[in-house]
């Protein structure tokens, strides 16, 4: 714990050394480039990167305010997985915020778990030594954004009605929409195992980390089942689906006092909506 206060107490110290890039106000016009990268999420962030670094002229285009997607926006405690894969442009990221935390010292090139804004700003001055054009609040337009020369994407248009000429387009988004609006097929959910032979295909019905390690019991007193708990019994492993993933939040709480900001209990808060959660740290202490 005293080694997550410095960490913390060291990103505010540090916060001001990271320089960000400059954001870019479009005016209606038409504009060139080698390489149209749609999305600011880490990989479009990784994909301008390496054109850029490459000779091309690149501009990545972000309909929000921020860059790098979860990578910056809360996922915090990066999946890495087995880190000997993590190579290239994604290493170097991680490396600088191994710096930016001090790593080194504790025998660490990298830091896998660090605060968004930290992650953020580091991604932006990645971007702004490459020089690559970011422009921020560029949302694609909807009906009419993609225009193709037969099955190539020439252009497309964001809101203020600005035309981005490109040679070569990425979608970097999580919902694919540059290809959606080109007219690309696309599924969504989890195909079976069937479908494509796949092994881990479809439904799990257990996946290492990811079930309470203890029993928590799923009803309350009365016998009814607790908030956000469905009553559908689970489809077979391996089976396909349409769903998508529910959204989620991963929150960095310390116990510095120095370094705390307060969130207020929310006017509709009702506790009996977290019971699950009660249940299971009761279990857990």
């Amino acid at each position: 714990m005293n080694h997550l206060r410095r960490a913390f107490c060291y990103v505010f110290f540090s916060l001001a050394l990271i320089s960000v890039p400059k954001l870019h106000a479009a005016s209606p016009s038409e504009m060139s480039y080698d390489v149209v990268v749609y999305g600011a999420t880490a990989s479009g962030a990784m994909a301008a990167l390496a054109a850029t670094r490459q000779g091309m002229h690149v501009v990545l285009l972000e309909p929000g305010t921020h860059v790098g997607g979860m990578l910056t926006g809360g996922l915090s405690a990066t999946d890495v997985g087995n880190p000997n894969v993590i190579g290239g442009v994604a290493l170097e990221f991680f490396e600088q915020v191994g710096r930016y935390y001090d790593m080194p010292q504790y025998g660490q090139k990298v830091a896998w778990r660090f605060e968004p804004h930290v992650g953020e700003a580091i991604l932006r001055s990645m971007l702004q030594v490459a020089k690559v054009d970011v422009r921020l609040k560029e949302r694609m337009r909807e009906k009419d954004g993609v225009r193709k020369s037969g099955e190539r994407i020439i252009s497309l248009t964001t809101e203020d009605g600005t035309v981005w000429k490109g040679k070569v387009f990425i979608d970097a988004t999580y919902e694919g929409d540059l290809m959606a609006a080109s007219g690309v097929s696309f599924a969504w959910g989890r195909e079976s195992i069937a479908q494509y032979g796949e092994s881990l295909g479809g439904v799990r019905a257990e996946s290492p980390g990811h079930q309470f390690k203890f029993k928590v019991s799923a009803y309350s007193g009365d016998g009814k089942l607790l908030p956000e708990i469905s009553p559908v019994t689970m489809a077979p492993a391996g089976s396909g689906d349409h769903e998508v993933q529910a959204f989620n939040f991963r929150l960095i709480l310390t116990q510095d006092p120095a370094n705390l900001i307060p969130f207020p209990k929310p006017n509709n808060y009702d506790p009996h909506e977290y019971q699950l959660l009660a249940n299971y740290i009761r279990g857990f202490q």
